[in-house]
């Protein structure tokens, strides 16, 4: 699917979401994802070695939570760059498993406790100030950045994670890092 210019515009001004990889690369890729998605977190291994491999990638984080209990990991990356520690609590987010294993057994508001809790023990052991990170997450900026994707994912059709957008394209789904390279080209 092509990417209206109005739409490249509107991400391209939005300068609240996290970026990863070169912050002045010239090839920019938006990637929107979930937490709790397995494909994403395959994803990540993948943009992981592409900004390893290419020190002129830029990938801005469009955090999409699909799933209700993303919600609050969602926050704290996007509250996480105000700290500078984006890359780290992104990355550590997706090596750690969120979810409890019975999370199907658990009400709701136990649940985000519990997620709160494993996202505030990470943030705390990659050196993040957990009382700034608590409040920026609660902070409009940071709520406003995550309603602002899930507004641009839907007028793209985006109803799934992960989907990238690279140059005016949206590819929805996983992408191996050969067909990430001949979308860049």
């Amino acid at each position: 699917m092509k990417v209206s210019k109005e739409i490249i515009s509107a991400l391209e001004k939005d300068k609240v979401a996290p970026i990863i990889g070169n912050p002045n690369g010239k090839t920019i890729i938006y990637e929107f994802f979930d937490y709790n998605c397995g494909h994403c977190k395959n994803q990540n291994i993948i943009m992981n070695e592409l900004i390893q491999a290419n020190k002129d990638i830029k990938i801005i984080l469009k955090n999409f939570p699909i799933f209700p209990v993303s919600h609050l990991p969602a926050k704290a990356t996007v509250a996480a760059q105000k700290q500078g520690k984006t890359f780290l609590l992104h990355k550590s987010l997706f090596e750690n498993h969120l979810l409890p294993f019975n999370y199907s057994e658990i009400g709701v508001e136990t649940l985000n406790k519990k997620i709160l809790d494993k996202v505030l023990s990470i943030a705390k052991k990659i050196g993040l100030n957990i009382k700034k990170l608590e409040n920026d997450m609660c902070s409009e900026e940071v709520e406003k950045e995550i309603d602002i994707t899930k507004k641009i994912a839907h007028q793209l059709n985006i109803h799934g994670t992960p989907a990238i957008i690279i140059k005016d394209r949206v590819f929805p789904g996983f992408m191996d890092i050969a067909e990430i390279k001949e979308a860049i080209k």
